[in-house]
């Protein structure tokens, strides 16, 4: 079975309006409820990518079992090829796979005569008085932000390694100050555009396959502050979603 993340997107108060020389006309609102789940997935949409369950070999050839992953994601909207956007969702949420963790909320209002092919959002806390400030510990105290370096982690995956120079993996990525300013924002082209209508299923694959991508575990197995290693797996975010 897969493993899930399903969200319904928080609202926010927008409205949508279009001007001619002497009248302004109200484009008609229609609320829809959007549903966005992903499933995450090692290299194939038939293998799931589980906790403390397989072991996974990267495209580096390591052999990976992992034992914790978790995630920030944020900041959802959708846009089009014309430059429209919808922002849906400016709250942050944290993906545990061992909790298989959800966020739940909203119904949507759309603009009756738009239509959205994209969907883009955020992994990693990416807004810097955010992470000075640590305004996120009330809701994300533990396991995600670094006492020491005053900061959220944005990813971090832990894993047993069979047959390398080390036997575990520590994975901590974070950072947002130059030159390693980390969170990464994702845009994924949708199957099916969303446009008016009551019910809007939205469902992405995660392909954990691709986080490995360049990475040999050999040498980069233990990352606890933002480095170069930490922005070569960083770099790898934006290609492992796709919609389905």
């Amino acid at each position: 079975m897969k493993t899930k993340f399903n969200a319904f997107l928080l609202p926010l108060a927008m409205a949508f309006s279009f001007q001619s020389c002497d009248t302004q006309e109200v484009t008609p609102m229609e609320e829809i409820q959007l549903k966005v789940t992903v499933n995450h997935v090692f290299g194939s949409s038939v293998i799931p990518f589980e906790l403390e369950k397989n072991y996974y070999v990267t495209t580096m050839n390591d052999t990976i079992k992992p034992t914790t992953m978790v995630y920030h994601i944020n900041n959802f909207e959708l846009n089009n090829d014309n430059g429209d956007q919808l922002f849906l969702d400016n709250s942050y949420a944290l993906v545990d796979l061992s909790a298989k963790s959800t966020f739940e909320v909203v119904n949507r209002k759309i603009p009756s005569n738009k239509s959205f092919n994209k969907l883009s959002f955020t992994i990693g806390v990416e807004d810097s008085m955010v992470n000075r400030n640590g305004i996120l510990n009330t809701l994300f105290a533990s396991p995600m932000y670094w006492g020491m370096i005053n900061g959220y982690i944005h990813f971090k995956l832990e894993g047993l390694i069979q047959g390398g120079s080390s036997n575990s993996a520590v994975l901590h990525v974070g950072g947002y100050l130059p030159p390693y300013q980390l969170a990464k924002r994702v845009t994924v082209d949708l199957a099916r555009p969303i446009s008016s209508g009551a019910y809007t299923p939205i469902e992405m694959e995660m392909d954990m396959s691709k986080y490995f991508k360049g990475i040999d575990l050999d040498s980069i197995n233990s990352i606890h502050q933002p480095n170069e290693d930490a922005r070569k797996i960083s770099n790898n975010w934006p290609l492992m979603f796709q919609s389905k």
